[in-house]
């Protein structure tokens, strides 16, 4: 019975699975950029499977495939940060020195060669005879060690990259709701949850503490999360990425390098010529009220006032002391003061007034203005 259940308990997963898996298929050959993606679910599963079937015994009946998922982990971390580099391309991008990555890969591999070259009824008695999941751990502990180093640090890398990537877009865009891929950021958390709860899982296993099987069912429970992220990231996340891919590509090649740089070295701008910019985009700003406009971008801005974007940026950083995204929000926020305080506008919803105010969404107008007013809207507005 208790076996039966098991089974049932797989068929499900299997299914889950499946439709990950599909969604992530498709979404690799809409852009190839979802591949590492689809190859992590794989590796995952793989791993969860291996070591429920060590946990439960059922690894004797499939012997050939002891311990053929413990090199293929030494990809997944690298398989992530790939994915996040490659987040604003239109496709799958490899460097030559991503060949690196690979090598803890090959070492695993060539460590377990002697073990796979051995018969069915060697590995079984290998098994038989050491019991499994717990002397693999005493055996091996080093191997667990590095694998969540290795891991760690490109799973950090893959955050430290989306922080640029959010800094890049909030130097372009007035509107970063979409584009800031919260998701995409929370699933990378917890993949280094993810090892820090594995490491602690084996090192409980190695000194008794607890009972072994409960704890990595508790993990495969959580990796199982993990796995559900991913399949959320992809399907919610690429609608936004690929519609930011498009403005990004029409952003002028000057503004890409602007967006790319972190100080203005090569600028010529005195003090007298940035105060000046600056008083003109805010009287532009008053005037012209263009930050109604929920797509508005710097590029608009440097087009309408014939300044180029580096220098409008570089006075926005210096002299106001905002990024673009911050400089914005800010009118916005006065705005959406201006009509909270207006009775004549007193029938409409507090989303309605974002809308008004040029945020397109009530997430992202609640947040500004929390951030600007230290108040939600409504605690503003009963004030």
């Amino acid at each position: 019975m208790e076996e039966l259940s098991i089974y049932v308990l797989f068929a499900i997963a299997a299914l889950v699975v499946s439709v990950l898996a599909a969604s992530l298929l498709r979404a690799s050959i809409k852009n190839t950029r979802y591949l590492p993606l689809l190859v992590f679910v794989i590796i995952a599963v793989v791993e969860m499977l291996s070591r429920i079937s060590l946990l439960e015994g059922f690894a004797v009946r499939f012997p050939h495939l002891f311990y053929v998922s413990e090199p293929l982990i030494m990809l997944n971390a690298p398989l992530i940060y790939i994915y996040t580099r490659n987040l604003l391309s239109p496709k799958l991008e490899l460097k030559k020195s991503d060949a690196l990555f690979l090598i803890p890969f090959v070492l695993s591999v060539l460590a377990y060669i002697p073990f796979y070259s051995l018969s069915a009824e060697q590995k079984i008695a290998d098994f038989m005879q050491f019991g499994g999941l717990n002397t693999d751990i005493s055996e091996n502990i080093w191997e667990w060690n590095f694998e969540v180093c290795w891991g760690a640090v490109f799973l950090v890398a893959s955050l430290k990259q989306l922080a640029e990537f959010n800094l890049k877009i909030r130097q372009q865009f007035s509107d970063v709701h979409n584009a800031s891929l919260h998701l995409t950021q929370w699933f990378i958390k917890f993949c280094l949850i993810t090892y820090c709860l594995e490491l602690t899982v084996v090192y409980a296993t190695l000194y008794g503490w607890g009972d072994h099987k409960t704890l990595f069912y508790f993990l495969n429970g959580f990796n199982a999360v993990v796995l559900l992220l991913v399949g959320v990231d992809a399907v919610f996340s690429s609608k936004y990425v690929d519609a930011l891919e498009k403005n990004w590509q029409a952003v002028p090649q000057e503004e890409k390098e602007l967006a790319q740089s972190k100080k203005y070295v090569s600028s010529t701008l005195d003090q007298d010529q940035s105060r000046k910019i600056k008083q003109a985009i805010e009287q532009y700003m008053l005037d012209q009220k263009p930050y109604l406009n929920a797509q508005f971008r710097l590029g608009d801005l440097a087009e309408a006032m014939e300044i180029s974007s580096h220098q409008i940026s570089q006075v926005l950083n210096e002299s106001v002391n905002k990024n673009f995204n911050e400089f914005v929000n800010q009118y916005r926020i006065n705005e959406a003061v201006r009509l909270l305080q207006d009775q004549s506008y007193s029938h409409l919803t507090l989303s309605a007034i974002g809308f008004e105010a040029g945020f397109n969404s009530k997430s992202s107008f609640y947040s500004a203005f929390k951030k600007v007013t230290g108040k939600t809207p409504s605690e503003f507005k009963s004030l």
